[in-house]
This record gives C-alpha cells, sequence and structure tokens, in this order.
C-alpha cells in the first residue's frame, strides 16, 4: 500500500495542480546539452533535454530538488520553487574528472553489481510480462511538433522555431498476447489538420505492384508523428523484442530480454532511498553493439521485488530510419500483483534538410481492467473506432481534460489553429484554397496536373502535366497520351469518377483511346460499378518489365467493352465480377523506329488471327481476421496478419455477340508475410494455376510470363529475376517466389563494416510448365541500404543472381532494385 502512496504522489504530479518547468541545459562554454537527463532527486520521475538542451517537466506545487546530468559532465543538483505560475530554470554542467585508477575499480565492481541485480530482474521477467498480457486503459495522449530553422552561413545558428502540429487525443486502448490492438477514441483534436503546412506521407509506389482486391488507400499519415494508438505506445520492456518499423530495420531487443548479457552491459550506478523509504537501484543500460537496434540508459530497480520502477532510455541512433534520435521515459506502478505503466514520454527529434523537427509525446493512463471482453468475434479487427462525437470537443473541454499547463507559444498556437480550423470551414475559405489549386504555373504544365476544383460542389477535373503525356517508348514508337480525370464527391459519400483517354503515335498515325469509369456507392463496404470502353493497345502480362513498353510481342490491339462489379461480401472477403468482350487483333502491321533495337530484348509481334471473344471473370480474395477502422462513416483497411487467398475462375463463352474463344480457366495465388523477431522477415507468393477446357484457345488467352530485366531487380515476389525470354502455356504452371531480409543481422555485428549501415537478404523463385518440360530455379544473395530524402524511405540494393533451367546454362547476373516504405501500411513493398 505504500508503493501504491508513493506513486500516486508523482501521478498527483501530473494533474491540473502541476506546473510546468521548462529551461537549457547547457555546458561551461555556454553550448546546449542535448539529451540530458533530468530528474527529481531520490526518486524515478524525470524526463530528457531535447537535441538544443531545452526541457520541460511537470511538477506539483512546492519544493524540488532536481539532479541534472549526462554523459561526460559532473551531476548539477538544484532546488527550484513551483508555485502557480510558469517556471523557468536553466543549469551548468561541467565537464567530469576523474582518476583513471579509481575508474577501473569502480568500473569492474559496479559491473559485476549491475550483472547480479539484472539476472535477478530477468528471473521474474516472465511474471511481469503476464500481468501485463491482457489490459484495457485509459489514455490521453498529448503531441507537439515543433521546427527548428538554421542559418544558411552558420549551420548551428537556430534563426527560429515553427510550431508546426498539436494533438491531442483520449481513447479506451485494449491489448492482448499476441498482438492484438484496439483503439475507441472518445475525443479527438489535430490542430493542423486541413492546414496547408500539415504533412502527409505519401504512399510508396512499387513498378511491379498487385495489390489484388483489398483497397489499398488510407487515412493520411504524419511521418513525423510517432504515436498513434496503442501499437505504438505498448512499448513493453517485458517482451524479448518490440516491433518499432516506424523506427528501426529490425525488431529492439529489450534490455530485459533473455538473451540480454549477449546484447547489453549492466552497471549499478548508485542506489537511494524514496521518499517512502523503499531501496531503489538505478541501473545503467549500455549496448555491445553500436549499430543494432538496441538501447541506452538507466534503469530503476526497487530492491527485494526487482520491479520496474522506472526507465530513461534512448534508442541507438545509428540504428534509426527516419528519426535521428529518440529518447523514452516511462514510469509504473504496483496494483494488485501488477506493475503498469502510468507515464510515458517519447522526446525525438528528425533532420529534413536545413531544419530539425523536435517532437514530444507525453501520454498518462488510468483505469486499468485486466480483463477484456472480446466475445464479439470482430472485436480485434477494428483496431481503431472514432464515437460519434470525438471530433467535437471544445477548446473548455481540452483545457479541463488537460492535465498539465501549456506553454505561452502553444496557446497561442491552439488559439490561431483553432480560428484557422473555423475558417477552413466556411465558403470563403473554399473558395480561396479551390482558387490556389486552379491557378495554373509553369510546374504544374511540365510536371504537376491542370486542372479545376470545386470543393462545395464537390467535383475535381484534372488533366496531367506534359511530362506525364510524353510516351516516347510507346506501341510504334513516340506517342502522346491525354487521360483527364473526373471525379465527384457526393454528401452521402458516393463517389463518381470518370477517366476518358486519347493516344496517338505519330509514326503510324493511329489513333487510340476509350473511356472508363466507376460508381462506389457504399463506402463501408466498396461496393463499386464501373466500365471500360474503347480501343487500346492492351498488355497481355499483368507485371510489366523495364522494357515491357518496347516489348510489342506483349501488346494486343484491344477493341473492348467491360462491365465490372466489385465489393467486400464480409470482413476480408472480397468479389469482383468483370464480364468483357472484345475484338483482339495483331499489332505485327505496325512500324517501329530503328532506334528501339539499342535498347535490347526487343520482341516483335507475333501475328495471329483477329477473333472476338466474351470474358466472364470472377475473383474471390480473403483476407483472414482482415483489420481495419472506421473514422467518419468510412472503412479503411490496414491489412491481415494471416495469408491472403485469391481464387480466380474466368470462362470464355462461344456464340455470344459473334465471339470465338472457348474455354476454362481456374487460378489460385497464396501470399504471406513472416516476422521472425530479430532474425529478419519473410515475405512469399504462390501461384498456380490450369486451363479445365480448351476448345478453343487462342494464344493470346494464353498465361503469359514476362522476361526478366536485364539490369533491374523487380519486385521479387511477383516476377523471375533470370527468365530470358517470354514464355507461354495453354495448360498448367505452378510458380513460388520468397524473399528474406535479414535486416542487419549480420552485418550490424563485424567491427567498420557496421558504419556502412547495410543490410543482408536472400531469395529464390521456382517457375514450372509442365507441358513445355520446362523449370527453373533462382537464388539470389543482396545487399541493401536504407536511404531517406525527406519524407519518402526506400532502400536500393545490389543483389547476386543464379538461375538453373531445363533449357539453358546457369548464368550470375548482378542486378540493382529500389523498394519504397509505404507509411501508412508500415511495411515495404517487397
Amino acid at each position: 500500500m505504500n508503493y501504491f502512496l508513493v506513486f500516486l504522489f508523482i501521478l498527483l504530479g501530473l494533474t491540473a495542480e502541476s506546473q510546468v518547468l521548462r529551461g537549457t541545459v547547457i555546458d561551461d562554454k555556454g553550448q546546449e546539452v542535448p539529451f540530458a537527463k533530468v530528474h527529481v532527486k531520490n526518486t524515478t520521475y524525470g524526463t530528457f533535454s531535447n537535441s538544443f538542451g531545452v526541457y520541460q517537466i511537470e511538477l506539483k506545487q512546492g519544493q524540488h530538488v532536481l539532479a541534472f546530468s549526462a554523459s561526460g559532465y559532473e551531476t548539477t543538483i538544484d532546488t527550484v520553487l513551483i508555485e502557480n505560475d510558469a517556471h523557468d530554470l536553466s543549469v551548468v554542467l561541467f565537464p567530469q574528472v576523474q582518476e583513471t585508477d579509481e575508474i577501473v575499480i569502480t568500473y569492474k565492481t559496479d559491473k559485476e553489481r549491475g550483472k547480479e541485480i539484472m539476472k535477478q530482474v530477468l528471473d521474474k521477467r516472465k511474471e511481469f510480462q503476464d500481468g501485463l498480457s491482457e489490459y484495457s486503459v485509459n489514455t490521453y495522449c498529448f503531441s507537439s511538433l515543433e521546427k527548428d530553422k538554421f542559418s544558411d552561413s552558420i549551420k548551428t545558428e537556430v534563426i527560429g522555431k515553427e510550431k508546426i502540429n498539436i494533438i491531442e487525443w483520449e481513447a479506451k486502448s485494449y491489448f492482448k498476447n499476441p498482438n492484438r490492438f484496439k483503439d475507441v477514441f472518445t475525443a479527438y483534436q489535430n490542430f493542423a489538420e486541413g492546414h496547408t503546412n500539415s504533412s502527409s506521407a505519401t504512399v510508396g509506389v512499387s513498378i511491379d505492384m498487385n495489390s489484388g482486391l483489398a483497397p489499398t488507400a488510407g487515412l493520411p499519415v504524419n511521418p513525423y508523428l510517432f504515436i498513434n494508438g496503442i501499437k505504438d505506445f505498448h512499448f513493453s520492456l517485458f517482451d524479448n523484442t518490440i516491433e518499432t518499423p516506424k523506427l528501426t530495420r529490425s525488431p529492439l531487443i529489450s534490455p530485459l530480454a533473455f538473451n540480454a548479457f549477449v546484447y547489453y552491459n549492466f552497471f549499478l550506478e548508485s542506489s537511494f532511498i524514496d521518499e517512502d523509504g523503499g531501496f531503489v537501484h538505478e541501473i545503467k543500460v549500455e549496448p555491445r553493439f553500436s549499430f543494432e537496434a538496441l538501447f541506452r540508459g538507466t534503469l530503476f530497480i526497487r530492491k527485494d521485488t526487482w520491479e520496474l520502477v522506472s526507465y530513461n532510455l534512448s534508442i541507438n541512433p545509428e540504428s534509426l530510419i527516419y528519426f535521428k534520435e529518440m529518447q523514452l521515459v516511462c514510469d509504473y506502478k504496483k496494483e494488485g500483483n501488477r506493475i503498469v505503466p502510468i507515464r510515458r514520454e517519447f522526446i525525438y527529434t528528425i533532420k529534413e534538410a536545413k531544419n530539425i523537427i523536435n517532437g514530444l509525446i507525453r501520454l498518462t493512463h488510468s483505469s486499468y481492467a485486466f480483463e477484456v471482453d472480446d466475445s464479439k468475434r470482430s472485436f480485434w479487427l477494428e483496431t481503431m473506432s472514432y464515437t460519434p462525437d470525438a471530433f467535437d470537443k471544445d477548446t473548455t473541454y481540452w483545457e479541463e481534460k488537460r492535465p498539465f499547463t501549456l506553454k505561452g507559444f502553444e496557446q497561442q498556437f491552439i488559439k490561431e489553429q483553432d480560428s484557422i480550423l473555423t475558417y477552413q470551414d466556411s465558403d470563403e475559405f473554399q473558395r480561396k484554397q479551390d482558387s490556389i489549386r486552379n491557378r495554373i504555373s509553369f510546374l504544374n504544365v511540365f510536371f504537376g496536373e491542370i486542372g479545376r476544383v470545386n470543393s462545395k460542389k464537390g467535383y475535381e477535373i484534372f488533366l496531367p502535366g506534359l511530362i506525364e503525356q510524353v510516351v516516347p517508348f510507346g506501341v510504334g514508337g513516340y506517342r502522346h497520351r491525354l487521360s483527364p480525370t473526373y471525379k465527384q464527391e457526393f454528401k452521402n459519400g458516393h463517389q463518381l469518377v470518370v477517366n476518358p483517354s486519347i493516344d496517338y503515335g505519330f509514326r503510324n498515325n493511329d489513333v487510340k483511346g476509350g473511356l472508363a469509369g466507376s460508381y462506389m456507392y457504399n463506402a463501408m463496404n466498396f461496393s463499386r460499378i464501373g466500365f471500360d470502353v474503347g480501343d487500346v493497345y492492351d498488355f497481355i502480362t499483368g507485371n510489366q518489365n523495364i522494357q515491357g513498353t518496347l516489348a510489342p510481342a506483349n501488346r494486343v490491339r484491344n477493341q473492348k467493352v467491360e462491365v465490372n462489379f466489385k465489393r467486400e461480401l464480409v470482413n476480408g472477403l472480397y468479389f469482383k465480377a468483370i464480364f468483357h468482350y472484345s475484338d483482339r487483333q495483331s499489332i505485327d502491321n505496325l512500324d517501329y523506329p530503328e532506334w528501339v533495337e539499342l535498347f535490347g530484348m526487343f520482341q516483335t509481334p507475333e501475328p495471329f488471327d483477329r477473333y472476338k471473344i466474351f470474358l466472364t471473370t470472377f475473383d474471390f480474395e480473403y483476407h483472414f481476421r482482415q483489420r481495419y477502422i472506421i473514422k467518419k462513416g468510412r472503412k479503411i483497411v490496414i491489412g491481415s496478419p494471416w495469408p491472403v487467398i485469391n481464387f480466380q475462375y474466368r470462362k470464355a463463352f462461344p456464340q455470344l455477340f459473334a465471339t470465338d474463344a472457348q474455354f476454362d480457366f481456374l487460378e489460385l495465388k497464396v501470399k504471406d508475410e513472416i516476422s521472425f523477431k530479430q532474425y529478419g522477415n519473410s515475405e512469399l507468393k504462390f501461384v498456380g494455376g490450369a486451363f479445365l477446357q480448351k476448345t478453343d484457345l487462342r494464344v493470346i488467352e494464353h498465361t503469359f510470363f514476362r522476361p526478366s530485366d536485364r539490369f533491374f531487380f523487380s519486385n521479387p515476389v511477383n516476377t523471375m529475376q533470370l527468365l530470358d525470354t517470354a514464355l507461354n502455356t495453354n495448360n498448367s504452371y505452378a510458380q513460388f517466389n520468397f524473399i528474406h531480409h535479414f535486416n542487419g543481422f549480420f552485418l550490424n555485428k563485424i567491427w567498420g563494416i557496421n558504419r556502412l549501415k547495410l543490410e543482408e537478404s536472400i531469395g529464390g523463385g521456382a517457375l514450372i510448365i509442365p507441358d513445355a518440360d520446362f523449370a527453373q530455379l533462382e537464388f539470389y544473395v543482396g545487399v541493401e541500404r536504407t536511404f531517406r530524402i525527406r519524407k519518402e524511405i526506400f532502400k536500393i540494393g545490389i543483389y547476386g543472381v543464379t538461375q538453373v533451367n531445363t533449357l539453358s546454362q546457369s548464368s550470375i547476373n548482378l542486378k540493382i532494385g529500389v523498394n519504397f516504405y509505404n507509411s501508412f501500411r508500415d511495411k515495404w513493398d517487397y
């Protein structure tokens, strides 16, 4: 009970009575000390300064003794009296002077004692972990983002600060092992939402993207914002590894993991008696590997019970992908025989061009319950939802709920953004915004798009810029394509999209084009009906190679009329029906310029007799236990941890509208992703199909396999890498592909090489076509490195690929690949 009172005392420091103490930690030369530790002496309550030595900490009214410390500096002790107003306290840290002999003796003793204490903690880790294996909790979150602008002449001089966002929310959060998360937001306010300076991450694009039937569009994601719900803040050190795709290439290894002594050294820094008379050990944590996804910092352990009281940790900066620095603070309290987090802070920086983004996220937790009523089968599938009034909370509501006092410029920012958001709802603002988007500029004409928007009426009309209109490597040589888009959003959530297109080839003076469109009439189950008519040059195979635009053997003239229907039947089960009438003609009569031969792999089109076909296609795709979000009456799919199965049936009907073809075709696809924790992750895909009957099966209807790119490493889950010619079959086939990323598991442990931040990968593929007596096996190894340009994260890899098949000699090739990170889905393209 005494322990509970101590933590209750600390928690009260976060209530409405608390005040914010802020200041700057500098050294004796006046330079800021980044990420200095600030904590109340003889307690475990504290925080960190940011990258410029600026800190802030909530304290209850009264007198407090604070300790300021940082690596290489003497600890500074200062006393502050907190009253009912704002407080500032800046301190100076002096370099630490130690005698070498004393360091050696103390270091060894402290290390041994630290290891002995941590052995006791690790023995009880499973007990602590089981205590948090299932729970619900009320969560309040405050996120603040500031941008520091630097001088062009003096790179370290900050010439200005800009508040770019404040987000507050309250939610009932749920967790249950293994990896089940859910948030029900009861209040939510994004003070930059809709503002022109707000940031939304773009979704990565894959050249071989094959997304299936499930919708892939999602909520805008702010890449600067680390915490968006319980999946992000359930940062449990009691787990062996912590999955953090937003932070590190591989899962973080906890200092409380079963193999912690392989990755960490532990030192007893000090021991003290807390305010309740309990004995607490301060354990210093140091990683053994500088480039692994590991922590460093301090753990506070209660003597005898070996409970984790608090931690102040940072993540190895060399292991971070997007963030430059990341500091974490967490305080625990005792509830029965469990220890639970009650306060968390995430303090981080992001480098972007000449600017530094400083992030501070504060969370408080209350009203824990350790049984979750998940009897409803779909309980965990809806991972995020919002109550009807979640977005209606006003400023007064947040002032009453906020457990601390805002800084002056934060209050001003909220006031300004409040008025901005109100103004953005006005007709005047919408007209001005439309006017800005409708403005024609040089960049829009060439690189963007030209169009007209009317937000009040809900429509958009856009024409791609000149660069997108130009098709230098089209069918027959250079072509020019115009493809405007018209979108109409209705108040009931329905959506109309129309895409006319016209495509002109200058060498052969041929005009092609069409009209496609769709109407979505139910945003909750994605019900959509569409059409597509036109006279176009269609691809025969779905996955194209880099030379695909110069491979007329992979094209056919298609005069078509198509009607399609798509909807989600039940959660995760998608259905699509296509009724397609086509008059198909060979393009062997087209003339090509001589320069196309310079690119290699140019295959002239095979002539065939013109024919007509009426083709029906039925697709069923099931995402087991698909997870989703409901926001403002809209369903947003976020994927499934289980395999995705796609079943397709195609049938061609003869003598219907004078058609000729007659056949039946079945295909099965299975795709899965598997995480092996710190050992990496795998992605694999199997495709198998066969023609059931082929009374009248034309060569264009065969199953085609595209030739591989000569130097480019295409998406290895969808394609083979060393297929040197286009193949097709009118019978059965099977293809299997996989890739495994080790995420630097081996290379990060090699001294010198680890500084390059390289990641290793392996994979392979198999293609079997029985009627052609063809089989090919491939294997590859690769070295990749992650790069970031502003908000876009991608990998560039070099791969050595070898193959053996039944028709040619084995070979080895080097290839280069580019892999993009999808920030909304927290995954790579492959």
